[in-house]
């Protein structure tokens, strides 16, 4: 959340201004409602299904754990530079 008026690069994040916490709860409980209502599946408890969509293209299914395991896959969505230096221990 940001002051547009006082802060309009929006540089300061108020969130957790304690006086903008009524604000903050009213928006959280909006936000799940809505979410509640249109049988988002975070909702019920269910959002790791998300994780098992299969994937459009094989190749690259899995690609963080595969990367991480060291194996290296052609991409057009990553760039050399965004890759982290070997697997994570």
């Amino acid at each position: 959340m940001y002051h547009y008026e006082s802060d309009p690069a929006c540089i300061t994040n108020i969130v957790n201004d304690p006086e903008h916490r009524a604000r903050k709860e009213e928006m959280r409980d909006q936000l799940f409602a809505e979410l509640a209502e249109q049988g988002d599946p975070r909702m019920f408890g269910n959002g790791d299904m998300f994780d098992k969509y299969p994937c459009a293209n094989p190749n690259v299914a899995s690609f963080y754990e595969r990367h991480m395991a060291g194996e290296r896959m052609p991409t057009f969505w990553v760039n050399d530079s965004d890759f982290e230096e070997g697997p994570l221990e």
